[in-house]
């Protein structure tokens, strides 16, 4: 397809899955503040293959189901004493996470309309627009200012709850479960395969998803459809530094990491166990999940350092971010 006909159909396509994203009377709820949660062990509800968005902070976790993050859009919420902002952009088909602490202050957050045609939020404090992508304030008393965005995983519930038995989960809302549903209307893990080659940044379909990761303002992408054909570790750099993206694909897992501890570089090769996906490091021969958590071996209780990823539609990505890099060395993923 032309370049310039590609453009103008990605544009006018993002347009109409905006539209209905946030006009659909029923279909988007209230933002939520200091929901209830409870234990993984206590919960009897959540489907094994619901996907979760699981934060963690000062050594604790919550995982928010992508299926209730959907229809509320905004959870403002505190997880290991500290106040934490978990935002999902519908159209974009994206989960974030902040800090909600701008200068010292606390702000509590509701969905916004759209600016310059990108999903935001509105702070309840000032008024000021906000937007979610970039945690950059772009209208309002507090323009110019920016949240920390939180380093998070995507996984499916069985898995986490496996890996994490101790975590927080935020309960359904009771009243409102008609309206939590598992599949959005575009997959976000089709196992679709396409020609790497055709990955030219005009060229990647507009709801293709991907994995976005930015290191000192370089970014890197990686296609979702690619990266489900398996599970692997792949080695990268950006912007000098070396890094690692653990992948599960039938857990639809990922986490992005520093590959070092104490300084000391980590090669990671995949390795199953008991039909568990896990990863291997070379050096000290330690088994790690995708999460970055050493299981066993000599650095058990270990942890690699994250680096914030987000997964949403290309077209959200690449607005947000045009000048990235797309990763290509998918068949040299280790294991």
């Amino acid at each position: 397809m032309n370049p310039v006909v590609r453009a103008l159909y990605n544009t006018i396509c993002l347009l109409l899955i905006s539209s209905i994203a946030i006009s659909m009377p029923g279909e988007t709820g209230s933002a939520l503040s200091a929901p209830e949660c409870i234990r993984a062990l206590e919960n009897r509800s959540e489907p094994d293959s619901s996907e979760v968005f699981a934060v963690a902070r000062n050594g604790d976790y919550c995982a928010y189901p992508l299926r209730i993050l959907r229809y509320h859009q905004v959870v403002n919420d505190h997880v290991g004493g500290a106040a934490v902002l978990v935002i999902f952009d519908r159209s974009g088909e994206a989960a974030l996470a902040y800090d909600p602490i701008v200068d010292g202050h606390p702000l509590q957050f509701d969905a916004s309309s759209r600016l310059h045609n990108m999903a935001a939020v509105k702070d309840r404090e000032t008024g000021s627009r906000w937007s979610v992508m970039t945690g950059r304030c772009e209208f309002g008393a507090l323009k110019g200012k920016r949240m920390y965005r939180l380093p998070a995983s995507i996984s499916t519930w069985r898995l986490w709850r496996r890996l994490h038995p101790d975590s927080w989960l935020l309960k359904e809302q009771g009243d409102q479960s008609s309206h939590y549903q598992i599949d959005p209307a575009v997959s976000a893990t089709s196992s679709h395969t396409s020609n790497i080659e055709s990955f030219k940044a005009h060229d990647i379909p507009w709801d293709r998803m991907v994995l976005g990761v930015c290191v000192d303002g370089e970014y890197e992408v990686f296609m979702m459809n690619m990266l489900n054909t398996g599970s692997g570790a792949f080695e990268f750099r950006l912007n000098g530094r070396r890094l690692v993206l653990l992948y599960d694909g039938s857990e639809h897992a990922a986490g992005i990491y520093i590959p070092e501890i104490n300084g000391r570089l980590l090669t990671f090769s995949l390795v199953v166990k008991d039909h568990n996906t896990l990863f291997h490091d070379e050096q000290s021969h330690s088994v790690w999940s995708f999460d970055g958590q050493a299981l066993s071996g000599a650095l058990k209780g270990a942890a690699l350092t994250p680096v914030v990823f987000i997964r949403c539609r290309w077209q959200t990505w690449s607005s947000a971010f045009p000048k990235s890099q797309i990763y290509r060395s998918y068949g040299k993923s280790i294991g």
